[in-house]
């Protein structure tokens, strides 16, 4: 990822302004994955909810949870912003490390991984999962090979698999709390289901990270 321009373009700058034109469908993610739990509880496909953020939940008209999406962006973001904290903090972490044994600058590239794992990571890990994938991917697919623009594959990506294969049942939950199962992706292509499954995971609209949630969990089959 390097940008040979002859201006005041530098990597840099190409990889804030990734960050800032992936702002709106992080705001989207918020938005849904509140509004998937909203309509999960107050429709019954949870029995019980508890912990601080059950303050918010009842904030909402039972009759009509879809109806309050500024709620819904406050509870998304009260699941998307603890795990922000933890994977860019371990980006950053582990790009001062680096940076320290190799006597150079801290890399680039440490907060678009760090923020591009946060929308690829499935809701319901745990921080400390999430900061395993951070590192993982930050170490083993990105600065052993010594930075951005020299790794083989992408942190954020390895980051995902690592969950995927160390922790596979956060990847079969729908929403972050135990009783959302759902199949996830791997499960949809190993079952050869047609073209309208491929369909709705490529609009975002069933299972996976923050960018693509179920959409109608309260008035569908989960």
């Amino acid at each position: 990822m390097r940008p040979h321009l002859q201006a005041s373009w530098q990597t840099r700058s190409v990889l804030s302004w990734f960050v800032i034109a992936s702002i709106p469908a992080a705001a989207v993610g918020a938005w849904n994955l509140g509004w998937q739990v909203l309509l999960a509880v107050h429709g019954g496909q949870v029995d019980t909810f508890g912990g601080w953020r059950a303050g918010l939940v009842a904030l909402a008209d039972p009759a009509a949870p879809e109806g309050e999406p500024l709620l819904a962006v406050l509870l998304g973001l009260s699941y998307l912003a603890p795990l922000a904290l933890v994977t860019l903090s371990t980006s950053a972490l582990w790009a001062w490390i680096f940076a320290r044994a190799r006597q150079r600058d801290m890399d680039p590239g440490w907060f678009m991984s760090g923020w591009l794992l946060l929308l690829l990571l499935p809701p319901a890990v745990t921080p400390l999962v999430a900061a395993l994938a951070m590192s993982f991917g930050a170490i083993v697919g990105q600065h052993i090979f010594g930075g951005s623009g020299r790794y083989l594959v992408s942190p954020a990506l390895l980051g995902v698999l690592f969950v995927h294969f160390s922790y596979p049942a956060f990847g079969q939950l729908a929403l972050p709390f135990d009783s959302a199962l759902s199949p996830d992706w791997p499960q949809v292509v190993a079952s050869g289901i047609g073209q309208e499954a491929w369909l709705a995971h490529l609009l975002g609209t069933a299972p996976g990270g923050i960018l693509g949630r179920k959409l109608g969990l309260g008035s569908q089959e989960s």
